[in-house]
């Protein structure tokens, strides 16, 4: 990945002669319903200081090789977010214009306010870019369950979307952590790529590296992730050369722990029905007492899985809204009733693991409020169902 970062993905043209204008005629705009006639142009300025920095703040990220999502819809959004403290400021004056009444007192303080308003949002963007998406934080989870033969607690450590791309201190970091806590199983619910990376061998390398340190004692189990991005063509010939994970396809895969077994059901996910028929097959296949944990990419699942009397849901997909602020839970809330933590369905258990990875397409690579996760499941008959801490090694 070698292209300058002003010319991969949105060109400077794009800069030059979409958000350039765009900005001018926000301000033109402006200027108007403040009634008032200061050339538009220093104000102009100012904003599209901050959005060359966007430029640069994106894609820094892929020039220095830290990631390989895209830059072009994640630059759109951020550069037309800068617009909004000119419609913000512009509203009360707008108002002020119909109904004959004085304007605010904008013009003196607009420019400082634009300033401490831009400058923000570029602190916060570094932020959520370079820092706390690479800060990973451990999710004691305890839950009433088997144990092990000899009576300790059953330890799970459950990854999802790890979207990775360039090998960096996350993927490092996470495994160096996973493999400290000394699981008994360790389970994956899909999206090891992006999805503008399933083909590039590099990437491909990287992931098999990468899920090849893991280490659980009685084994490690992956599911497929969202069709686009973890391909079934790819996918499928990928698992084939990593020797210590077994992915499961529409399959059942018993765990003896000694004194009982428990029950892996992995289910691909590639068409809603499709794959809830597929759970039912396979569940209506166990006998009604042994303890189940599901393995299925997607939350939304849910109502099916407790239909079907499975005992533990594990599920990723949403990121855990990547953002941890309200709008973002509202509009999560519009498409599926469970984007993060553990919850309960009757009597199935869900637990929606926020990721390791970020978004790579229509967010900026972003985590704020919401770092990446290794949920940590600890089991045992006498146990509670409750996140019991989350730690920062």
């Amino acid at each position: 990945m070698t292209q300058s970062i002003l010319w991969y993905e949105p060109p400077i043209f794009f800069y030059i002669f979409v958000i350039a204008p765009l900005t001018y005629l926000a301000y033109q705009a402006w200027n108007l319903a403040l009634g008032w006639r200061p050339s538009a142009l220093r104000l102009t300025l100012v904003t599209l200081t901050f959005t060359l920095s966007d430029l640069l703040i994106l894609g820094l990220v892929r020039w220095i090789g830290w990631s390989h999502q895209v830059v072009m819809v994640p630059y759109l959004g951020m550069s037309l977010s800068r617009l909004l403290p000119i419609l913000l400021l512009a509203l009360p004056a707008s108002k002020a214009t119909r109904l004959g009444q004085p304007h605010p007192p904008l013009r003196r303080g607009a420019l400082p306010v634009l300033w401490v308003l831009n400058l923000s949002l570029s602190i916060l963007a570094v932020y959520s870019i370079y820092i706390e998406p690479y800060r990973i934080q451990i999710s004691q989870v305890s839950l009433p369950g088997p144990n092990l033969a000899s009576g300790e607690p059953l330890r799970i450590v459950h990854l999802t979307d790890l979207h990775i791309g360039p090998i960096t201190s996350r993927e490092t970091d996470m495994i160096e952590q996973v493999n400290n806590l000394q699981p008994d199983l360790i389970l994956l619910t899909g999206d090891y790529f992006f999805f503008n990376t399933n083909n590039d061998p590099q990437v491909g390398a990287n992931v098999r590296w990468t899920l090849s340190q893991l280490q659980a004692r009685l084994g490690i189990y992956a599911i497929t992730g969202s069709p686009g991005v973890d391909q079934p063509q790819v996918v499928n010939g990928f698992f084939s050369q990593v020797d210590n994970v077994t992915l499961l396809e529409d399959a059942v895969q018993p765990i003896p722990l000694g004194g009982e077994t428990l029950y892996l059901v992995g289910v691909s996910n590639l068409e809603h029905n499709r794959d809830a028929q597929a759970l039912q097959r396979l569940m209506a296949g166990l006998p009604p007492e042994v303890y189940t944990i599901l393995l299925y990419h997607v939350p939304d699942m849910a109502s099916t899985a407790a239909e079907a009397g499975v005992d533990l849901f594990l599920a990723g997909h949403t990121h855990g809204r990547q953002v941890g602020l309200p709008p973002m839970e509202w509009v999560y809330n519009l498409f599926m009733a469970y984007s993060r933590g553990l919850d309960h369905l009757e009597d199935t258990t869900i637990y929606v693991n926020r990721g390791i990875g970020v978004e790579g397409l229509y967010l900026p690579g972003i985590r704020f409020l919401c770092p990446p996760e290794i949920a940590l499941l600890e089991m045992s008959p006498s146990f509670p169902a409750l996140v019991t801490s989350y730690t920062y090694p």
